[in-house]
């Protein structure tokens, strides 16, 4: 279900899957969206990139001048695949409940 132009939803038996995508066409192989799930009362919150997205983040940071002069590139709650598509997004976060390695990802309430 897609919520608005920004924000997309999807409803599995175990939890509900939202995917921001900038309002963007989503490229499968260079790109990256914010995802945040429903998962047993709690919310659960993941930036998912490309390989590909990553060098290109670091090839505009040199230009631009971010992150040193693109020396680094961080993210906090990265998940690097190597194709962005919904069933890949679906099948790592069914991995990470099953690994019992969804808690790392967990969304601090301000």
């Amino acid at each position: 279900m897609i919520l608005n132009e920004y924000i997309q939803q999807y409803e599995f038996s175990e939890y509900t899957l939202f995917i921001s995508t900038g309002g963007a066409e989503i490229p499968l192989d260079d790109y990256n969206v914010d995802v945040w799930i429903d998962y047993c009362s709690k919310k659960y919150c993941f930036t998912f990139f490309t390989i590909n997205n990553i060098k290109s983040l670091f090839i505009k940071n040199k230009k631009e001048g971010e992150c040193k002069n693109g020396l680094y590139f961080t993210c906090p709650d990265m998940i690097i695949l190597e194709e962005l598509s919904i069933e890949n997004i679906k099948n790592t976060i069914d991995g990470l409940i099953e690994e019992c390695e969804i808690e790392q990802f967990k969304c601090v309430d301000l």
